[in-house]
């Protein structure tokens, strides 16, 4: 009478220490992380002052070299001029609301080295920063300039110019220089950027409770 209750004990038994087994070697499972909010749902700032530094890209180099041809192994000196550098540019554009879009540092791109054959280096684009109507460029806590209208540029920082190379340094006693001219060195300013921010109306001087009663009688007449 007993066998069968036996045997139905061992089978409960093994089918809970499987279940357990089971549940001990699952791979664990990790909390995940919540998506970021899309740019619709992001919370929107308005940002009316940045520190920029401005950093307009270098000139290059000069090339060092001589012509090669059929039967004319050492020719004339052809070594081509480096290119400019790139101008970091602020300009005034009305669909621009605030300075949220500049990054602490605003780098351009350097000109190009010189090449053989009389190939001159390719110079820099500029790079051309909008930003909005009325803004205005301190340095050292003075206003360097400032964008009133549409359109208006700002040069922040100057590119460096490109060096020569030898072929420019050919003269009646030199036909053949050895000698280049290094790109010159690009600007490096630091600005504070603000916005001019002009207010339709202000009060000066009003406690609170004056300034509601002052209020509510500039709003009476309309709403009649």
């Amino acid at each position: 009478m007993r066998q069968p209750y036996l045997l139905l004990w061992t089978q409960r038994l093994w089918s809970t220490s499987t279940a357990a087994t089971a549940v001990l070697t699952k791979r664990p499972v990790f909390l995940r992380k919540p998506d970021r909010l899309s740019n619709s749902q992001e919370a929107e700032t308005f940002v009316d002052y940045r520190r920029v530094r401005c950093v307009a890209g270098d000139g290059g180099n000069g090339m060092v070299s001589f012509f090669r041809g059929y039967r004319k192994p050492f020719g004339g000196p052809d070594g081509g001029d480096g290119g400019n550098g790139g101008h970091v540019l602020f300009k005034a554009c009305s669909h621009i609301k605030d300075l949220s879009h500049l990054r602490s540092v605003e780098k351009a791109d350097r000109g190009e080295f010189g090449g053989s054959k009389s190939c001159h280096g390719k110079s820099a684009e500029h790079l051309e920063i909008p930003v909005p109507i009325g803004t205005l460029f301190k340095n050292d806590g003075r206003i360097v300039y400032e964008l009133p209208r549409e359109g208006d540029v700002f040069l922040g920082a100057r590119g460096g110019a490109g060096g020569h190379g030898n072929q420019f340094y050919v003269s009646n006693e030199v036909r053949k220089p050895i000698k280049f001219e290094v790109g010159g060195k690009g600007e490096e300013i630091v600005y504070d950027v603000e916005m001019r921010v002009i207010a339709t109306a202000g009060l000066v001087g009003f406690r609170m409770p004056e300034n509601l009663l002052f209020f509510e009688q500039y709003r009476e007449p309309s709403r009649k």
